[in-house]
């Protein structure tokens, strides 16, 4: 990996004349990970302070330790520490530092949503071209990152990193530290407004990913969406979207219980050819066409891109169709929510429900702010657009929800408890229903699913 000597440089430091040079074979901020001639670097977090693992890394055969003091470390292992003012900037640095050690193309996702499946879409389109590094689950933030590019070996052919953000300025950090060559860009929606204020700082934030880009550089915009549309980076730009006048778009979507496909309108390889991934609804028809675009950018073969996307898999808890007793199909879309994600939730609720009926169990969408109950109000009228035969909500603000679908003779039914909902649903199931379950994180909309089956 990195030197001793290079980590001082990274860090703008003097490398000891009396310490010798050494290779660090990884860099770790998890002591529990720590193995003989690893680097630590002591981070803080809300629950954890990692100096107070300092002295288990050193045992474990930490070769180096970074930190911002060495409170509780031997004497004789002084020698071992550098002390830095921040601990996480130090990482980002040197993360920074790594990068450059490599020039393999590097694809950012960023957007308001769907950037972990089209990050698992891309990595699946060009597993059997190229050796692909992407980031685990949805390490995409300031840690996270990172980590990601400490992973790239001389092996790597490409690296696909998702971004998320905050607020301002966060995207164009984890840009300056992982260098990206291609860019993707999702959508704009309003996820996460109650700390930008407006969609437009939104679209602000996410453009920061293609900030430094030059001619060299690339960046996929959904042409469907009018703020990524109507973005402007100095690097050429590719589109995608359901709209015929996009460079890669699509028709005739054909979604069923195991599959979805459709025929794809490749401006960039001049040809139209027959898609076919075993993920659900038209949504995942967008993510797809964004991969579609990077593989199509790199002229990478046609047959192994498809043959990849044929084999995709998602993150856990993104759509995943779980089938139960008495045909049940459960949809465990719990990971996280939007009011654009949840109306590609819903739309596919209503698709695979052709047999029985569509249940929705939609939990709060949080971080909306002033927004939310205008929002909640939103998803009520996605469920009747779809026809949803039941929806059943739980929190505090997808209270709305309920009352919004009751107020138009709707059947809804609101919970504070999961125990009374859970117990409600188990009493009213019938063969063939089809059940999602989404809400945000905090929500933690699986344990329903566990308590119901």
């Amino acid at each position: 990996m990195l030197t001793n000597k290079e980590i001082y440089t990274a860090l703008g430091l003097d490398f000891p004349k009396e310490m010798a040079e050494e290779t660090l074979e990884t860099i770790s901020t998890d002591s529990r990970n720590v193995m003989t001639g690893a680097a630590f670097i002591a981070l803080k977090g809300e629950n954890f302070d990692g100096h107070d693992f300092i002295r288990p890394a050193l045992e474990k055969g930490a070769k180096l330790i970074i930190a911002e003091n060495c409170l509780g470390v031997e004497k004789s292992d002084y020698k071992k520490v550098i002390l830095v003012q921040n601990s996480l900037t130090a990482y980002q640095r040197l993360a920074q530092y790594y990068r450059q050690k490599f020039s393999i193309p590097v694809v950012a996702i960023t957007g308001s949503n769907g950037k972990t499946s089209t990050k698992d879409i891309l990595a699946c389109a060009m597993q059997n071209s190229w050796f692909v590094l992407k980031n685990e689950a949805n390490f995409n933030n300031e840690i996270g990152v990172p980590k990601t590019i400490f992973e790239i070996t001389s092996e790597h052919q490409v690296a696909i990193v998702e971004m998320g953000m905050r607020g301002l300025g966060q995207i164009e950090q984890l840009a300056e530290i992982a260098k990206p060559t291609v860019a993707i860009i999702t959508t704009i929606a309003p996820t996460h407004i109650e700390l930008l204020g407006s969609i437009e700082n939104i679209a602000k934030a996410k453009a920061e990913v293609f900030k430094d880009f030059s001619e060299n550089d690339l960046v996929i915009l959904n042409y469907d969406n009018e703020y990524t549309r109507n973005m402007n980076p100095a690097s050429p730009k590719i589109y995608f979207g359901m709209d015929s006048a996009a460079d890669i778009s699509a028709y005739n979507i054909i979604v069923d219980s195991r599959e979805t496909k459709f025929i794809c309108v490749d401006r960039i390889r001049g040809q139209e050819y027959t898609v076919r991934i075993p993920l659900l609804g038209r949504h995942n028809v967008l993510n797809t066409l964004a991969a579609l675009a990077v593989a199509s950018f790199f002229k990478l073969e046609l047959s192994k891109v498809l043959t990849g996307l044929a084999e995709c898999e998602l993150s856990s808890m993104r759509q995943s169709i779980i089938k139960k007793d008495d045909n049940i199909l459960v949809i465990n879309d719990a990971y996280n929510a939007s009011p654009v994600s949840m109306q590609m939730a819903l739309e596919t609720l209503q698709v695979l429900s052709k047999q029985g009926r569509s249940i929705a169990i939609l939990g709060d969408m949080l971080e909306l702010g002033e927004f939310s109950e205008e929002l909640h109000k939103q998803v009520g009228e996605y469920c009747i657009n779809n026809n949803i035969d039941l929806v059943y909500t739980y929190g505090k603000a997808a209270q709305e929800i309920s009352r919004m679908l009751i107020a138009q003779g709707r059947a809804s039914k609101h919970f504070f408890d999961k125990i009374s909902l859970a117990n409600e649903v188990k009493e009213i199931l019938r063969k063939n229903d089809v059940l999602l379950f989404k809400g945000s994180r905090g929500m933690k909309m699986e344990e329903l699913i566990e308590m119901i089956f």
